[in-house]
């Protein structure tokens, strides 16, 4: 607006100087700046007559008044400049506020969730080979493997009952089992560790290593359980022996407790039931 004012007022003077020099060609935009003559003598009206010649001053007081007018926009561009400048520094304010609330809300219903997460299963297998014989120089080394894994097995089950009575199931040569109580989750941990430490000792006095493959997952209701039990059963066969391993859902809950007494480990990543997914250790401080 400025440049089309200050082109108008330039227009204005050059058509005035043309109009006192008897210019004719400048007829055809007569109409246009007459117009301009007859608003400003609305307001101011003076003419100087020289040698016959009358001077109307209207065409100078114009370009003074358009020129005036753009100075003053100057401090219309200015004041909408700083408009704008509070208009952003407001908008992103709230903008950010909206971000930090919307953060906040899905962190949030997110904790909700992982606390739902209530529930968790443990499956566990075991392995047996056998100390007295070795492959190199004894071909039957295998031999009574398999009987021992089922022993083992059976031993570690029954001593389920006797020191963490739960629900439980056998399992494509492991047993399943079901916990409904997060916060018991080291608590139970230990003692597992426990069953499987008297375990590992009563038979390296047999002159038999026992190894075991765990696998433990986090779940929030019953529809979960056939899902979680495949992934659990691909972790274990993974083959990493004599650690407790879990995935990211688990690790997510257990960093929920109030004083977790294990540590969590990143172990790599694996393809297990549908796409990679990250493995962890779950180690104990005690």
């Amino acid at each position: 607006m400025q440049v089309s004012l200050i082109f108008l007022s330039f227009c204005i003077i050059l058509y005035w100087l043309l109009q006192l020099g008897g210019a004719t060609f400048i007829q055809p935009f007569a109409p246009f700046f007459e117009i301009i003559k007859d608003i400003t003598h609305l307001f101011y009206v003076r003419t100087v007559k020289v040698d016959e010649v009358t001077i109307d001053f209207s065409f100078l007081v114009a370009t003074f008044a358009i020129l005036f007018v753009v100075w003053g926009l100057k401090f219309v561009i200015e004041a909408l400049k700083l408009l704008e400048t509070k208009y952003d520094m407001v908008h992103n304010y709230l903008k950010r506020k909206a971000e930090d609330l919307f953060n906040f809300t899905l962190e949030t219903q997110h904790s909700i969730n992982e606390y739902r997460c209530n529930n968790f299963l443990i499956f566990i297998k075991f392995s047996a080979l056998n100390l007295a014989k070795n492959n190199l120089f004894n071909k039957d080394a295998d031999a009574g493997v398999e009987q021992k894994q089922v022993e083992m097995l059976k031993n570690f089950y029954n001593n389920l009952d006797l020191f963490l009575p739960c629900q439980n199931k056998l399992l494509q040569g492991g047993v399943l089992l079901y916990f409904d109580d997060f916060k018991d989750v080291d608590r139970i941990l230990f003692q597992l560790q426990d069953i499987i430490s008297t375990l590992k000792q009563k038979y390296e006095a047999e002159k038999w290593q026992a190894t075991y493959l765990l696998g433990i997952e986090a779940y929030s209701n019953q529809e979960e359980i056939v899902q979680k039990v495949e992934k659990l059963i691909k972790l274990t066969n993974l083959g990493l022996k004599d650690r407790m391993v879990c995935l990211g859902e688990f690790k997510q809950r257990y960093s929920l407790l109030d004083a977790p007494k294990c540590y969590i480990e990143g172990k790599g990543v694996y393809q297990l039931t549908k796409g990679e997914e990250e493995v962890f250790y779950v180690n104990n401080l005690r």
